[in-house]
């Protein structure tokens, strides 16, 4: 069969949260690093990139149409993959993508030179009951938000309209509510969006196409005169029938603070900043807002959800044996996932939570002592400092990947219903009266 028809699609991307496009290696400075490309800048590979797409194809088309796209193996059968996807690679701060190996350091260009050094989130691994398992602390590397690529993708067949709807059906798939790259999506990683995308297409079968194809550069650099500008889907175009989101506008009432386990100076405690990369005018400028994870507001969720499907259950703890207070709660098992034991095989939530990153709040340093916990009296050289954020708009974005129980449905929005009226605090020193938010009035 010959393949005479080409479509393709020139992509620019932008993270839109955090990711971690894991290289699957560690190191001695870093337990889960991202991938590099020869350069010791951050990259995305293909393979990366076509898992993804091809999961989300699946759950939309047959898997006839999968295999056809995609290709595949089944013992002495198979075909190669129509759908050929370049290595997305990251652009420099005149916005051109980095391609192959670079004569000038990198270290030359202030831009390049910060991607050198990326961010690091500290985690510890939950046990099936929500607690710290033992020696479960590490980190992860991260890609901050901000950070462009650009990707070229193509799809070659015989029949000039197949080719065009499948490249369209993976086009749109970038802009799918649950694309997410790499790593850490539960926990808030992997959003992309698409900033600009160009097509063009090729049948061979004529000469003047042939000879224009033949004129195309392979390099990213290179734009092809024939390629035409794609116009970006609106927000009603991108959403999913079978896909419910929240987009929650939450004001901190006072006090919150999500501390980055470190002090500085004469404070003991201070709030997590993370570093991001905003662009103005084409040009990349690195910025640090505060951050408050998408991992802190996850726990907390799960928690409150826990409590609401007992609630409704009619499931309380003087009621039960040893036995049922040690099995989790079925609710959170399917929305938040669970870690793998030796009764529970592990699975996937079906919640993907924001991140949520607060530009200029107020500061306000509280001076704290330590009491007893028996006596109630103050703990000698226990005087301590901390720095707390005061108001502040975050935005919570969450997506439900899948159809739930009708109860533990109930229960995870009546878990977000106490988040919006102030009842759910969140982040650290929530016993001393940080964290109380409320949806921002008017919504």
């Amino acid at each position: 069969m010959t393949m005479s028809h080409y479509t393709f699609y020139r992509l620019q991307l932008e993270t839109a949260s955090a990711i971690h496009p894991g290289s699957g290696e560690s190191d001695l400075t870093q337990d889960m690093p991202i991938q590099m490309d020869v350069n010791g800048l951050p990259t995305i590979h293909a393979s990366s990139i076509a898992g993804v797409l091809r999961s989300l194809y699946r759950a939309d088309y047959s898997e006839a149409e999968t295999n056809a796209l995609f290709g595949y193996q089944q013992r002495d059968e198979g075909s190669g993959s129509r759908l050929l996807i370049s290595d997305a690679l990251v652009l420099n701060d005149q916005g051109s993508p980095v391609e192959g190996i670079q004569t000038r350091e990198p270290a030359s260009q202030s831009y390049l030179r910060g991607l050198q050094h990326l961010p690091k989130r500290d985690h510890c691994r939950l046990s099936i009951y929500g607690t710290a398992a033992i020696n479960g602390k590490f980190d992860r590397t991260v890609l901050p938000a901000g950070v462009r690529f650009m990707l070229e993708f193509e799809v070659i067949g015989d029949d000039a309209a197949w080719c065009r709807e499948q490249s369209e059906r993976i086009y749109n798939l970038f802009h799918h509510p649950l694309f997410r790259l790499g790593g850490g999506t539960r926990n808030g990683f992997g959003q992309i969006k698409v900033l600009a995308a160009t097509r063009a297409g090729y049948d061979l079968s004529d000469r003047e196409q042939r000879r224009a194809f033949l004129k195309r550069s392979a390099s990213l650099l290179v734009k092809s005169p024939d390629e035409v500008a794609v116009p970006l889907p609106t927000a009603s175009d991108t959403g999913h029938p079978a896909i419910k989101q929240w987009h929650i506008t939450l004001e901190a009432e006072e006090t919150w603070l999500f501390g980055d386990g470190t002090g500085e100076g004469s404070l003991d405690i201070r709030p997590k900043k993370e570093q991001r990369v905003q662009w103005t005018d084409g040009q990349p400028d690195f910025r640090y807002d505060y951050l408050l994870p998408a991992s802190s507001v996850k726990g907390a969720l799960a928690h409150r959800t826990a409590y609401h499907f007992n609630k409704q259950q009619g499931r309380f703890a003087e009621d039960l044996s040893q036995e049922q207070l040690e099995e989790p709660c079925p609710a959170v098992l399917e929305l938040f996932g669970s870690a793998k034991s030796k009764n529970h095989p592990g699975s996937r939530g079906k919640l993907l939570i924001s991140d949520m990153y607060c530009e200029n709040p107020e500061k306000k340093v509280l001076n704290h002592v330590s009491l007893d916990r028996f006596t109630g009296g103050v703990r000698d050289g226990m005087l301590f400092t901390e720095q707390v954020l005061l108001g502040g708009t975050l935005s919570l974005h969450i997506v439900l990947t899948d159809t739930v129980p009708p109860e533990y449905e109930q229960a995870f929005t009546a878990a977000l219903d106490d988040l919006q009226q102030g009842r759910l605090p969140l982040g650290g020193g929530v016993m001393r009266g940080h964290g109380a938010m409320k949806t921002r009035k008017g919504e």
